[in-house]
């Protein structure tokens, strides 16, 4: 399985490229500098591009690596396979019916043996 940072950094890296970050600088240099070259505007951006994904995926890598998050998570993955779902086993709607029925029947007989009680007073 690929690690998760190498699936968000090709994700990343893909909608950066995909931008339209050249286009845009080449508009707005030709706004300022009419005389100024698209195609050699347009590598600047490119390479520009290119500087900020290696940088920005340097340093997350790095941080990434630090923090031993890869490691901890197949850690976390493996132990989890040793445990064992615990089986619930739920009581079933008349055993649920027969002890709310017991239990108003408690309350029922302790209120008549108190009348009771009170009666032979």
């Amino acid at each position: 399985m690929k690690s998760i940072t190498s699936e968000v950094e090709k994700n990343v890296k893909i909608a950066i490229q995909s931008s339209d970050f050249p286009s845009i600088l080449v508009d707005k240099v030709k706004e300022v500098k009419p005389r100024a070259d698209e195609n050699e505007v347009r590598d600047l951006a490119k390479t520009a591009v290119n500087a900020i994904i290696e940088h920005k995926f340097r340093s997350h890598k790095e941080i990434y690596e630090m923090s031993e998050i890869e490691d901890k998570r197949k850690k976390l993955r493996n132990e989890s396979k040793r445990f064992k779902v615990k089986e619930s086993n739920y009581p079933s709607a008349d055993a649920k019916f027969l002890s709310v029925l017991y239990d108003k029947l408690q309350e029922d007989i302790e209120r008549l043996e108190n009348q009771l009680s009170s009666l032979k007073k």
